[in-house]
């Protein structure tokens, strides 16, 4: 439900073909909006597809009735004359028949050439601002969904009604205030519309990081690394011209048409297509001495320079150009996600592809839309620091989660706040409660910012008012070093860091553990206490403990998507690095498996025997990449989680034959080690590796002593 407002404030512009199917619900919305009297105030722009003037059509017709009754009739004529048109078809004889009930003129040729105006400023506006017929504009925001025009003019109204209340509140409008003006005056408001340029899914390449990605990412590092920029050295905005349509420019020629308006702009090219105007522009860029000329002469279709010309002929230039053709081209399909024939841009790293028509607009709309979305900010903050920097810095931005921002303008810090003076970047507000968990564990995190000069760090104490019992129950501390710890051979000491803990009452029943990732095997390896029982004052010199990180655990399902995505019971895999190898059997519970590994680059295959004659490894899941081999290659350069899924399916003629019940089974003495056996069989499914996490270190050093000797 719409809140009632004295002013219209809300402005909607409906774009409107008459001959268009999206007419009628349009002139419906119109309608509906008058007779609720919602704040609202409708704009219609009448456009039409045909420059015939000296015929009557309906698109020629409508906006020449409507210009007569603006200048003869009140407008709720206007309006109810529209109304009339929405229960019928919209044809010339139903126009008329409406309008000789409102006005004695006919609709004759001269009639709809008389019709203020209205078409061509119509479809003038449109190609200014870039609309289409039957689009909708609310508030200067185009309505990407027009299925139901009203739904989606309320719902816009209602986003847009708490920013209303907080500008009336802080006196940014009154009622002297033009709020059109206000709201166009807003950073999101963009003076074009092209859907591809403001598309919020494109694609985003992170430039900060196209060496360490390798192959063909690489390649795009080296042609984006070049001298070939057109435009200021120290320009917020980097465009790269994609242009795959053979001979006719599609978007080169618009890009060279405008490049005197980016005035903050710089641009490259790649070049997919190996025609004579991409090679023309590439031995351009490449030697020109005049390029301003010698490009104005490509677009006028002139001669170029002898010297130019000379080279345009010469076979080992062809050559060239053909191999840097054929890479860009590899480049626009694999990293760029361009389809064959499909041109696009890259701006600061957001990949702007399915143009119809670019038009030297559109680029003014791609930069305008860059600067207003942090470069212009950036050039600013990262001044003196070059384009390159920008780009690969925004483009490294654009590809983080989003966050919502807050300040504390008006927190009292007199006697609660700790400012601690830094040289950092990043300005960081804690408001802590100092007796509590949370502010033990980000606590340390803060220091070691601080420590290297990343953060400048203001601390507001925010305690409770009342306890009614002990704050604190759990002692925290974060493990986290600022710099490395090298040994006496200036390789990386073995020593691990250390967290300590003084002050503690000495009558408590203390427990000491770690939190750490799900997927770390970490394990008290030496202390002489009993770590569940601590008790300061029956201890002399303390409690004292050492943890070791002994595997990082890779996790995953494996299915058999034949047989309905069903678990690969009894299925073995083995885990490999050349030098180490695991391996682990999958379980009945949802196919799930786990193995032991460490950083580094792993191979994951079939075990040999029954697992690897009955079943291939067919696709995979998550960080993992299946080779023709049909192993799969595993990357562990993460701390946290590493988990896959794995398909694997029967081999033909294996279809019948179980692995479990031709894997071979052992027979053992019964005793002790068999009970102990058959007991963790029972319990096979949950995390089998965390079984040394929770027992003593004595207990672990002898069961490591028994299995060597036994």
């Amino acid at each position: 439900m719409m809140k009632h407002i004295r002013k219209n404030i809300h402005n909607v512009v409906l774009v409107i073909q008459p001959s268009h199917s999206s007419t009628q619900s349009l002139l419906k919305f119109v309608g509906t909006i008058m007779e609720h009297q919602a704040p609202i105030r409708v704009g219609l722009v009448f456009i039409s597809d045909s420059d015939a003037e000296d015929k009557v059509t309906v698109d020629n017709a409508l906006p020449a009735v409507v210009s007569y009754l603006s200048q003869h009739k009140d407008r709720s004529t206007i309006i109810e004359f529209l109304s009339e048109l929405v229960d019928e078809p919209l044809t010339l004889t139903n126009i008329q028949s409406e309008f000789a009930d409102i006005a004695p003129a006919k609709i004759t040729e001269t009639f709809v050439s008389d019709n203020g105006g209205l078409l061509s400023a119509g479809n003038g506006f449109i190609e200014t601002v870039g609309l289409g017929k039957g689009q909708v504009v609310v508030n200067g925001i185009v309505l990407e969904n027009t299925a139901d025009v009203e739904e989606g003019v309320v719902s816009a109204m209602q986003s847009y009604m708490n920013k209303l209340q907080r500008a009336v509140y802080l006196d940014e409008i009154t009622d002297e205030t033009d709020v059109l003006e206000w709201f166009m005056s807003q950073g999101n408001i963009l003076s074009r519309y092209n859907a591809a340029v403001s598309n919020p899914g494109a694609l985003n390449v992170n430039l900060g990081s196209l060496e360490q990605q390798g192959g063909l990412y690489a390649n795009l590092g080296d042609a984006l690394d070049t001298p070939n920029w057109l435009g200021p050295k120290d320009a917020p905005v980097s465009m790269v011209v994609v242009d795959e349509l053979v001979e006719t420019g599609f978007v080169l020629s618009p890009v060279l048409k405008t490049l005197k308006e980016l005035t903050k702009t710089r641009i490259t090219f790649l070049f997919p297509e190996n025609n004579d105007l991409s090679y023309r522009l590439w031995i351009i860029l490449t030697h020109s001495m005049n390029f301003e000329s010698d490009v104005q002469a490509l677009i006028a279709g002139a001669k170029l320079a002898e010297r130019l010309e000379k080279l345009i002929a010469d076979d080992t230039q062809k050559s060239t150009f053909e191999s840097i053709s054929s890479l860009h081209k590899a480049i626009a399909r694999s990293v760029l996600r361009l389809k064959a024939g499909e041109s696009g841009l890259m701006v600061n790293g957001k990949v702007i592809g399915h143009f119809k028509a670019p038009t030297p607009a559109d680029l003014r709309l791609a930069e305008e839309l860059e600067l207003k979305s942090g470069a212009q900010r950036l050039s600013e903050v990262l001044e003196g620091y070059g384009s390159d920097v920008i780009m690969k810095v925004g483009s490294v931005l654009r590809n983080q989660d989003s966050v919502s921002r807050i300040s504390f303008p008006d927190l009292s810090m007199e006697h609660s706040a700790v400012i601690v003076p830094g040289e950092g970047p990043f300005q960081v507000d804690a408001v802590l409660d100092p007796l509590s968990k949370p502010t033990q564990q980000i606590s340390h995190i803060l220091q070691i910012l601080n420590a290297a000069k990343l953060i400048k760090l203001t601390i507001v104490l925010n305690p409770r008012e009342k306890l009614s019992e002990m704050p604190i129950q759990r002692f925290y501390r974060y493990v986290l070093d600022t710099d490395l710890k090298f040994d006496e051979s200036e390789g990386i000491s073995r020593e691990g860091s250390m967290a300590t803990f003084t002050e503690l009452l000495p009558n408590l029943l203390l427990t000491m553990s770690l939190h750490t990732p799900v997927n770390w095997m970490v394990a008290s390896t030496y202390s002489p206490h009993d770590l569940d029982n601590i008790r300061l004052n029956e201890v002399d010199r303390g409690v004292y403990a050492e943890y070791t990180l002994d595997y990082l655990v890779i996790e995953g399902h494996s299915h058999d998507n034949v047989r309905y995505s069903s678990p690969t019971k009894g299925l073995q895999y083995v885990l490999s690095n050349g030098e180490t190898s695991y391996d682990t059997i999958v379980m009945a519970n949802l196919g799930y498996f786990q193995l032991k590994a460490g950083p580094g680059v792993w191979n994951l295959s079939l075990r040999e025997g029954p697992s690897k004659d009955i079943y291939d490894i067919v696709g995979v899941e998550g960080p993992g990449t299946l080779e023709p081999t049909g192993d799969v290659t595993i990357a562990v350069g993460d701390i946290t989680s590493t988990f896959i899924t794995i398909d694997a399916t029967k081999k033909k003629g294996m279809e019948y034959r179980s692995v479990s019940q031709e894997s071979e089974q052992t027979q053992e003495e019964p005793g002790l080690w068999d009970s102990l056996k058959k007991l963790f069989d029972l319990f096979w499914d949950f995390r089998f590796f965390d079984f040394l996490r929770y027992v003593e270190p004595q207990f672990r050093q002898l069961s490591f002593s028994m299995a060597t000797i036994f």
